[in-house]
């Protein structure tokens, strides 16, 4: 069903494409504003099963990276940044500013999103986590989804108390959500109990995240490294003196890296509080990166908060035409 009403979606915007109407309600929604995108995973199969909202094809990152070259001003994060702060001034462009972002620091960000980022000259940064570079390591998100998608749904209803559905991707879903609100000690302690009582075990023998190498070869092309903090645990379930480890210990081994990094940093899960901001700016961190969807005005910028920039989440179920991806940008 969602897939009909996003079809016919499509063909509406094909058609307001054409009449010059998608064009210019664009301009006037971004308008003086900048738009900060969200990607995770560039696939050029989806040969496993990842959470939903996590992926867009290379093909379909393909379309979409030429479609901001032409029809964008698209700049780093670090420019932001900077002009935000008060310390620089972004020119004035005839265009839209849009920035590229990346979650994680997947391997597939090189393998496939790199090469295409090169191929139209486009800028972007990268939040690794750090506890993660070069590692076969499964966040636990991607382990329950696997688990369940392949016959444990049953036993992880059982050790959660979560109600079984037989409906798998939906009874995922509910399981990572309703994980994801409890403290990580009690999260560590299912996972390790799923584990034990499993009948099948996960695939580790292949990398899934980034390199040194890879991530020093996009630093010398001019790709950002910010920080995913270090082992990607959502801070507002964490102690202080665990939030300080992870945004410290992160942004300590990122400055040693002799790498392209910023200090810019992106809450886990985009969860985030006042006091987690307080602890993120002592850390030393300019600036940083939510989940919160929406646009950066920059006709306000006295009053905007440089520590919970928002963003526009990118993926292929929402964006897989040209005229749908342009809908996201500017209606999001």
């Amino acid at each position: 069903m969602k897939l009909k009403k996003n079809m016919i979606k499509s063909l509406l915007l094909q058609c307001f494409n054409k009449s010059g109407l998608l064009s210019f309600f664009k301009k006037i929604a971004l308008e003086n504003t900048v738009t900060i995108l969200t990607y995770h995973r560039i696939l050029e199969h989806n040969s496993e099963y990842i959470e939903p909202g996590m992926y867009v094809s290379r093909d379909m990152f393909d379309m979409q990276m030429q479609t901001l070259r032409n029809q964008y001003s698209v700049i780093k994060l670090s420019t932001l940044a900077r002009a935000l702060g008060g310390h620089d001034i972004l020119p004035q462009p005839n265009k839209p500013y849009c920035i590229i972002t990346f979650d994680d620091g997947w391997r597939d960000n090189y393998e496939n999103a790199f090469p295409v980022l090169k191929k139209y000259s486009i800028p972007a940064t990268i939040f690794l986590t750090t506890d993660y570079i070069g590692s076969n390591k499964w966040f636990w998100p991607d382990e329950i989804k696997y688990l369940i998608m392949h016959n444990q749904g049953k036993l992880i209803a059982q050790v959660t108390g979560i109600s079984f559905s037989k409906n798998l991707e939906k009874f995922s879903d509910i399981v990572i959500k309703e994980l994801k609100e409890r403290y990580y000690t009690e999260i560590e302690k299912v996972m390790e109990k799923v584990k034990q009582q499993c009948i099948i075990s996960i695939d580790t023998n292949s990398r899934r995240m980034v390199n040194e190498s890879e991530i020093k070869e996009m630093s010398e092309y001019g790709i950002e490294f910010g920080s995913h903090s270090h082992t990607h645990r959502i801070l507002d379930k964490l102690s202080r003196k665990e939030i300080n480890f992870e945004l410290t210990k992160s942004k300590e081994i990122l400055e040693n890296k002799g790498i392209n990094f910023v200090p810019i940093f992106c809450y886990p899960n985009g969860n985030y509080n006042q006091d987690i901001i307080n602890c993120v700016k002592e850390s030393g961190y300019n600036a940083a990166v939510t989940t919160k969807r929406g646009h950066i005005d920059l006709r306000n910028i006295k009053q905007l908060d440089l520590f919970t920039l928002p963003r526009i989440g990118i993926h292929n179920d929402i964006s897989y035409t040209e005229s749908l991806f342009q809908w996201r940008i500017f209606r999001f």
